[in-house]
């Protein structure tokens, strides 16, 4: 589950694990409860991780979106 970051209006900056389907959405501050809409405040993790564990999320994402089938492939993923 992906980390967003959020700004309320009264507390500041927070983050929060959410799921992908609610990328969109306002989420209550920790603190006060308001609704605090989705703010870009940091960067990607990305270019920090390994390679290796870098290729297991483009696989991952692909899979979500286009599985591979061994009908279609002819092997075992």
């Amino acid at each position: 589950m992906p980390v967003y970051d959020y700004l309320c209006p009264a507390c500041g900056p927070f983050t929060a694990l959410m799921p992908m389907s609610a990328f969109e959405a306002d989420h209550g501050c920790p603190e006060c409860g308001e609704a605090a809409p989705r703010a870009l405040l940091s960067a990607p993790h990305f270019a920090l991780m390994s390679n290796s564990k870098r290729k297991a999320h483009a696989m991952n994402e692909k899979s979500a979106h286009a599985p591979d089938s061994t009908r279609r492939t002819g092997k075992h993923p």
